[in-house]
């Protein structure tokens, strides 16, 4: 862990919250649009309104509109991360809202855009202990808040005792990761702006886009050999 510590303090030095001016909004605003956000379905699109409605800074709006970074394998089922992106558009939302109301701007990202993140990968080679721990911790999140995406089933399965970790196990791979997916997001979200895609369904390249092993950190995953 030390060498995966290092590593990520060279490429990433810590990052302290910015704080934002004082909010011209009330409490329960943010309550009535958080209720709105957990409406089925809701469009990004009404999303994006509501939070420029709110005049939240640039890069929260970039980070809101910014593409789903997935991780890249020849086997990743574009079907699953179809099926998460409400689930990632509704979390970015609302994770945008408590920035808000801390008045804070950090670069976390949510429980969903960690496993469209790494759960590609995990076909390719094992992950490391800290990044599977990391990706069973987000995926019972997600389970937990959307149950309707795969079903009560999974939900009772996979929220055995035997999948439960606290998130104090994996907090220092959640921030180092969502250091690198966030900037990532925020980076290209420009780009995606200016391709004005037709089509909402998310593999469209410009709603997506792949994070490849090199670009993740050097010890995320175990050599097979």
């Amino acid at each position: 862990m030390t060498q995966q510590s290092d590593l990520l303090n060279a490429l990433f030095p810590d990052v302290k919250d910015i704080p934002l001016p004082e909010p011209s909004f009330t409490p329960q605003t943010l309550c009535m649009m958080r209720a709105i956000a957990q409406l089925e379905p809701v469009s990004p699109g009404f999303l994006s309104v509501l939070l420029q409605l709110l005049d939240v800074k640039a890069a929260h709006l970039s980070y809101f509109r910014g593409p789903i970074i997935v991780g890249k394998s020849e086997w990743t089922n574009l079907d699953v991360v179809a099926k998460l992106r409400p689930a990632v558009m509704q979390e970015r939302f609302l994770h945008i809202l408590d920035e808000v109301e801390q008045g804070t701007l950090t670069e976390t990202i949510t429980p969903a855009e960690i496993v469209c993140a790494l759960q590609p990968l995990t076909l390719v080679s094992p992950l490391s202990r800290d990044y599977a721990d990391l990706c069973v911790w987000a995926f019972n999140q997600v389970l937990n808040r959307h149950p309707s995406l795969f079903g009560t089933e999974a939900v009772q399965s996979f929220t055995a005792d035997a999948y439960s970790i606290e998130f104090r196990r994996i907090e220092h791979v959640y921030k180092d990761l969502s250091i690198q997916i966030r900037r990532k997001i925020v980076k290209l979200a420009p780009k995606r702006e200016r391709s004005q895609p037709t089509k909402s369904n998310v593999t469209d390249a410009a709603l997506i886009n792949q994070l490849t092993i090199d670009e993740m950190p050097r010890l995320l995953q175990q050599s097979l050999f």
